[in-house]
């Protein structure tokens, strides 16, 4: 049986943004009662802060159960989590300093050391976090 993808495109990142937070409220409530949790993997750059944004008002936020979201990253530069080109601090906030999520709920990729031990630090995090079955995140955020 052939699947069938569903193409949706939008005219501007506003657009673009609000049908995704609207997904997301609706793909943590169905993950969340499947499975218990949603595990999702940010984005950094700039397509997804106006996301991020719009995830961490009340409007959207208070349709998600932050203690059961588990954020980890899509990429990340190897730059310190302070620096203005970490896409952990903006995503820190954009969203993180505005959302009840539980701080051990949150896995920013490690950069304190060489980029090779860092990867395999997060990688064995990642493995820690999913120890019966192969790393699946719910969600991954890409930017473009």
């Amino acid at each position: 049986m052939k699947k069938s993808i569903a193409i949706s495109t939008w005219s501007t990142i506003e657009t673009l943004s609000t049908a995704t937070a609207h997904f997301f409220v609706m793909e943590s409530e169905r993950s969340i009662a499947e499975k218990g949790q949603f595990v999702v993997a940010l984005s950094g750059g700039s397509t997804p802060r106006r996301l991020f944004q719009l995830l961490a008002t009340a409007a959207f936020s208070r349709n998600i159960n932050w203690k059961k979201v588990f954020l980890f990253w899509s990429d990340e530069r190897f730059v310190a989590h302070t620096d203005a080109d970490s896409n952990y601090r903006m995503a820190k906030e954009s969203l993180l300093d505005h959302i009840p999520v539980p701080v051990e709920n949150i896995f920013p990729v490690p950069v304190s050391g060489t980029p090779k031990a860092c990867a395999s630090q997060y990688e064995r995090s990642i493995r820690k976090f999913f120890p019966k079955e192969k790393p699946a995140f719910d969600w991954v955020l890409l930017g473009i």
